[in-house]
């Protein structure tokens, strides 16, 4: 049973959710993304993630593109943290590959969290030299986001506020792509489960690019928190279980 502070919250989630997509409706480009992911740590330290995401476009009317993503981190310290992955996008009219690599500052305080990623991407329609060099130049990102989290007492539910600016780098210049922002928050369920709810604007620079309202879905299982309480609850049934 979901505990009434935790239904306050996670009722108060979904209404943030369904307002922003009512919201969004006004916008040019309405996107969608559902994104169920699964997590293992293999020790304290290092991890690994496979996502999947499905992404609708034009008002959420058109399939977007499927992504499938792999990344594995190592925490530093207790505060830092670096990550490094490999994505694949398919889509009606072009793939891609990505490589990219992050490293992640958090501080905490209280109920209230201060994040800061810088990450590098590396994305080509290929990964064959010719072309790369005739067909279509691979692009270099580089991304920094601040996220600010907030715990709601008594609550499984963390709220957070994202800006993040993006970078595109080439052989000469840096140049300044778009900005995004996003709002959202999570929630955690039994056995490893946890659900997020998000929404974020991409404010490009290029007037020939549409800004875009993107709704994001959330979906991740962690192995480890599974394990833990599938033992936890067996050790409670022994020791409920009478002597023979």
């Amino acid at each position: 049973m979901i505990k009434k502070n935790n239904f306050r919250s996670l009722y108060a989630l979904v209404l943030l959710f369904f307002s922003m997509a009512m919201v969004s409706q006004e916008k040019p480009d309405t996107q969608l993304r559902f994104n169920p992911s699964v997590s293992y740590d293999f020790t304290k330290k290092w991890g690994a993630t496979f996502d999947y995401r499905l992404g609708y476009k034009e008002n959420i009317s058109q399939f977007q593109s499927s992504i499938f993503q792999i990344s594995s981190d190592y925490e530093l310290t207790k505060k830092i943290k670096v990550e490094a992955g490999y994505r694949y996008s398919t889509s009606y009219t072009k793939d891609y590959h990505r490589l990219f690599a992050s490293v992640q500052y958090k501080y905490k305080w209280d109920r209230i969290s201060l994040e800061n990623t810088l990450k590098y991407q590396f994305q080509t329609g290929s990964f064959d030299s010719e072309y790369m060099q005739f067909f279509d130049t691979p692009t270099h990102t580089v991304r920094e986001k601040v996220t600010m989290e907030y715990n709601v007492p008594k609550s499984k539910t963390t709220l957070f506020f994202a800006p993040e600016i993006f970078l595109r780098v080439d052989q000469y210049e840096v140049k300044f792509n778009r900005m995004r922002y996003t709002v959202g928050g999570t929630y955690q369920l039994k056995y490893g489960n946890t659900l997020g709810l998000s929404v974020f604007y991409d404010d490009y620079v290029k007037l020939s690019k549409t800004d875009r309202m993107v709704l994001v879905a959330k979906y991740n299982l962690s192995i480890n928190d599974l394990l833990k309480k599938i033992k936890k609850v067996k050790k409670k049934k022994a020791t409920k279980e009478p002597l023979k």
